[in-house]
């Protein structure tokens, strides 16, 4: 999936921060996380890790068909927003 912009907007059911976690951690914990969460529920996942944000996130959502947002809020400063799909 790729992203998807109508995300940009929409409540997020639950919220992950991940702020000063690096990869893996910061995808096992969305994981985690979305693995609890009803199909079509929004994650809204906290991040400075540039990386994650750049390949790992995409990769692993890409993978699980989830479609997903990203807002850059600051320097070094992301939030995601994924629904989960299935």
């Amino acid at each position: 999936m790729a992203e998807e912009k109508d995300l940009e907007n929409e409540k997020p059911d639950e919220i992950l921060d991940v702020v000063g976690e690096v990869c893996p951690n910061t995808e096992l914990m969305a994981e985690k996380k979305l693995s609890k969460m009803k199909v079509g529920q929004v994650l809204e996942v906290y991040t400075d890790h540039e990386a994650a944000i750049e390949n790992s996130f995409p990769s692993m959502l890409n993978k699980l068909k989830y479609p997903y947002y990203v807002i850059k809020t600051g320097p070094r400063k992301y939030t995601l927003k994924i629904r989960k799909t299935s």
